[in-house]
């Protein structure tokens, strides 16, 4: 039972909230120009322009995969927490 907790809280900071805490800082550096080539430097390269804007898809996409997820461990650790985890001699 600890290890479904720790499995939990670790899904839930790594997972659930960095990807959206990653999303956000790659949107501000977007914005800010980070990502853009420096004055007077070669300009970005063909490769780099579609990263752009799959790099944020792909890690969408992993976030919503994530959430759902996270649903069916909320689930399982908290059927595991109330006692109800085990399996019944019956079902042998």
């Amino acid at each position: 039972m600890l290890n479904g907790v720790c499995l939990w809280l670790l899904f839930l900071g790594v997972r659930v909230i960095g990807i959206p805490v990653w999303l956000a800082a790659y949107a501000s550096d977007v914005r800010a120009g980070a990502l853009s080539p420096a004055a007077g430097a070669a300009p970005a390269t063909l490769a780099l322009t579609p990263l752009r804007v799959l790099a944020p898809a792909v890690q969408l996409m992993l976030w919503v995969i994530s959430c759902f997820w996270f649903s069916k461990l909320t689930a399982g650790m908290i059927k595991a927490v109330r006692g109800g985890g085990g399996r019944d001699e019956k079902e042998v």
